[in-house]
């Protein structure tokens, strides 16, 4: 929820590459950069704040991906996974 509260807001995610929901969610809207310990936090930390185009690129690009989860769209999924899920009555 916090990165798609940050790609609401524009913002680029720095994530923990070793979470498996994290890395997934970055990986699928281009939203941000992954770590895997504090030598590469520090890396990639430090890109972001060097590069503006950068920052501002997967700002947008996470806010795009945002925009298609929003609750009423998971509600609409979650809807037509059970329609399909469900034996006809």
């Amino acid at each position: 929820l916090v990165a798609l509260e940050a790609w609401r807001a524009g913002r680029p995610t720095l994530g923990y590459a070793r979470s498996e929901v994290v890395a997934g969610q970055t990986a699928r809207s281009d939203g941000g950069l992954l770590y895997t310990g504090p030598e590469t936090y520090g890396r990639q930390l430090t890109r972001l704040a060097r590069n503006p185009e950068e920052r501002r690129a997967f700002g947008e690009q996470g806010r795009a991906f945002a925009a298609e989860w929003t609750w009423d769209a998971c509600v609409a999924r979650w809807r037509e996974v059970i329609r399909l899920a469900a034996p006809a009555v």
